[in-house]
């Protein structure tokens, strides 16, 4: 039964359709991955792919939050009217400062880059995509608050076909330099169409404090701390490499195209949670609905999740060869990425966003912050004796750790639940 309600309500919300857009996003992703692979050396795509890992991780702090914690606080009301406000509010702060933080990203960039210095170029045209992303996010939250789910499925779609086409004109034009502003311009095609449709302003600087909830900036804060600390685990043992193996350019190549379908797998789980959040923060006080979710999730997911990676896992060799015979040349890294992927889909995805749904996004950032620095030390330790192959099993262990440590914030969180009512 809770199976059976699972996929009711997930198709209820439109989950489908984001589903389709995230997974049409990837498969594009996947694509556009492919043409700068075959256009570019191993050596400048591995530069590039060092700039990217370090500024996706500065990337969830745009906005400083602002617009997940309209998410949160939106969901509290049904007025369509005091949604625009809030929305406003949080948008025209958040872009602003997003502004700011891409001029500091811009000339900073050689001393960010100071272990890798071919990766400059690369860094200062997607320091930028802070902006360009915030306003992709933004639109995508409205509509999730506004309960129009397929709108962000769309918007997905159309962010990877714009990936994919300025991609393989860009690259053909520019190496890797035109990859990284096909990035950039790609959220804003995608967006624009939408954020007309649900009447969002593009200029704006509202004075309306009076309609920010108590709590609003002290969520997004945390909010967007946890996700910067959690992109930074995603991103430390690229940084690591780049440290600590001489030359490393072109391992980091075939690192980061070894992870990239695991990584990439993750859609799934962080689809279902971004079409469940604003339900389940409605219903953050509900104990036993938030019980027979997660209940319902894992019905599906546990026998789900190891279909899925037993098949990525025996394709593994015929899809590191697409990219290339280099490419091709250690699966196991592959192998072991896939394995922490588990970890993701049962503990990791679904318990960080519970908790972040019903207002505990403190508890993410602190659970985070201890991943990272587990991370960090094990890179240390390991990548001098192992290499890229031992990177990635301190990722794919602290994956693991990382969900189970969530899974028992939040049974805590359950309980207290369940004790007041």
């Amino acid at each position: 039964m809770a199976e059976r309600n699972f996929y009711k309500m997930f198709l209820e919300r439109k989950g489908l359709q984001m589903l389709l857009g995230s997974g049409l996003s990837k498969i594009l992703g996947f694509v556009s991955v492919l043409i700068v692979t075959h256009w570019t050396t191993e050596q400048s795509f591995g530069s590039f792919s060092y700039a990217q890992s370090i500024v996706n991780a500065i990337i969830p702090l745009m906005g400083v939050g602002a617009y997940q914690a309209y998410v949160r606080y939106a969901a509290d009301s049904s007025d369509i009217h005091v949604k625009q406000k809030l929305y406003a509010f949080a948008y025209s702060r958040g872009m602003v400062f997003s502004l700011m933080l891409a001029a500091v990203l811009y000339f900073s960039a050689p001393l960010i880059c100071i272990d890798l210095p071919e990766s400059v170029s690369s860094f200062q045209i997607l320091s930028f995509t802070v902006v360009t992303t915030l306003f992709m996010e933004y639109v995508k939250s409205h509509a999730r608050s506004m309960h129009k789910n397929d709108y962000s499925g769309w918007i997905d779609t159309w962010y990877a076909v714009s990936l994919v086409v300025l991609s393989l004109v860009f690259t053909l034009l520019y190496g890797v330099e035109g990859y990284a502003v096909a990035i950039l311009i790609s959220p804003l095609i995608a967006a624009l169409p939408y954020s007309l449709k649900l009447n969002a302003p593009l200029i704006t600087w509202p004075k309306l404090e009076n309609v920010v909830p108590s709590g609003f900036w002290k969520y997004g804060i945390f909010t967007s701390l946890g996700a910067i600390i959690a992109q930074l685990f995603f991103a430390i043992d690229v940084i690591q490499m780049g440290r600590l193996i001489a030359d490393s350019d072109k391992v980091i190549a075939l690192y980061r195209i070894s992870v990239i379908v695991p990584m990439a797998m993750l859609i799934l789980p962080s689809t279902i949670a971004a079409t469940d959040y604003v339900s389940n923060s409605e219903m953050k006080h509900n104990a036993t609905a938030l019980r027979n979710y997660i209940k319902g999730y894992w019905k599906v997911m546990i026998w789900l999740t190891p279909l899925l990676l037993l098949a990525v896992g025996l394709l593994a060799p015929q899809i590191l060869k697409l990219f290339g015979d280099y490419y091709a040349s250690q699966p196991e890294i592959m192998y072991v990425a896939l394995i922490g992927v588990g970890g993701g889909y049962l503990l990791r995805v679904p318990f960080g966003n519970l908790l972040s749904a019903v207002g505990r996004a403190d508890i993410n950032t602190y659970v985070n912050m201890g991943v990272l620095l587990g991370a960090f030390f094990l890179c240390q330790w390991v990548i001098p004796i192992w290499g890229v192959f031992g990177a990635a099993v301190v990722m794919a262990v602290m994956m693991w750790l990382n969900g189970l440590a969530s899974m028992v914030f939040f049974w805590r969180y359950y309980k207290s639940l369940e004790k007041a009512s």
